[in-house]
């Protein structure tokens, strides 16, 4: 499964709660990582997924 179809964010999570759900403990590393793999932050990501 993709990023898209398996993720929390189109839940109502927050991205700290997403943070620890995934095994991060910080946040800011998290979304360090994560801009790193996908091109944008958390955040980014989470706007742009349907509603």
């Amino acid at each position: 499964m993709g990023l898209k179809t398996c993720t929390p964010a189109n839940e109502g999570y927050s991205i700290s709660e997403i943070t620890y759900m995934v095994g991060f403990s910080s946040p800011n590393y998290f979304s360090t990582v994560f801009k790193v793999k996908y091109k944008c932050t958390p955040s980014e990501f989470k706007r742009q997924q349907p509603s």
